[in-house]
């Protein structure tokens, strides 16, 4: 509801003002695929990489040519190991209910 999209979108300002320069010259990896000299985007990070392969794959899942922001949010969702998640969690969002709900609705 309205309250926890507030919460969210305030910490992912705190993160960006308060972290971002921590962050920036190092390499996220979720373990979701190893890290590898050559990135698969360049300057992307291997959870980045991972999370746009997800998307991607339930956006095909689906039938589509292209990914959406929904379907990045539940690829991002799905890595628990991920920054996103951690901002996700700090929100107050209840992971198992949102993974489940996106889960449900690609399945229709």
């Amino acid at each position: 509801g309205p309250p926890q999209i507030a919460r969210l979108l305030g910490y992912l300002v705190q993160r960006t003002i308060g972290y971002g320069l921590r962050w920036y010259g190092s390499v996220e990896d979720s373990g979701a695929i190893p890290v590898l000299d050559g990135a698969a985007a360049p300057g992307w990070s291997p959870a980045a990489a991972a999370a746009m392969d997800g998307a991607i794959g339930r956006a095909h899942t689906r039938g589509a040519d292209a990914a959406t922001g929904v379907d990045l949010l539940a690829a991002l969702a799905h890595d628990r190991e991920c920054r996103a998640v951690e901002v996700l969690h700090r929100a107050g969002v209840d992971l198992d209910s949102l993974t489940k709900r996106l889960d449900d609705e690609a399945a229709h």
